[in-house]
């Protein structure tokens, strides 16, 4: 897990947000499963980005919104 005595909230809760997205894109979009180790990361992940957006008083639709944001828009090549 990541140390938060060495970075400020908002740095945490950035490197969080693109983990726990990351694995709303690979069980979501991809279709595939998380590992035991990955659904235990983002728990934990997911536990920290809600007590830091609780303190940058976050509600939980913005919470949503920065989670899904463009998440399932349709790819153009």
């Amino acid at each position: 897990m990541i140390n938060a005595t060495s970075k400020g909230s908002g740095e945490n809760f950035v490197e969080h947000l693109v983990k726990i997205r990351a694995y709303a894109i690979k069980s979501l979009i991809q279709g595939e499963e998380l590992t035991q180790e990955e659904l235990a990361d983002k728990s934990a992940r997911m536990d920290e980005l809600m007590a830091i957006s609780h303190s940058f008083r976050l509600t939980q639709k913005e919470m949503t919104k920065f989670i899904f944001k463009g998440l399932f828009r349709k790819q153009i090549s």
